[in-house]
């Protein structure tokens, strides 16, 4: 369970940054914060499994 939890505020950061991007109109930055949040997640479920 902890391994879990643990990437949790990682992301939450990461999501924020996304929504305050898009706010701010910053394509680049979103696309290329989205990418490292997808790599984020994928690597957490590999550890999971």
């Amino acid at each position: 369970m902890r391994k879990i939890l643990n990437p949790l505020p990682e992301m939450f950061s990461f999501y924020h940054t996304i929504r305050s991007d898009i706010r701010t109109c910053k394509p680049q930055m979103v696309i290329s914060t989205y990418k490292t949040l997808l790599f984020i997640t994928n690597e957490t479920l590999l550890k999971l499994f």
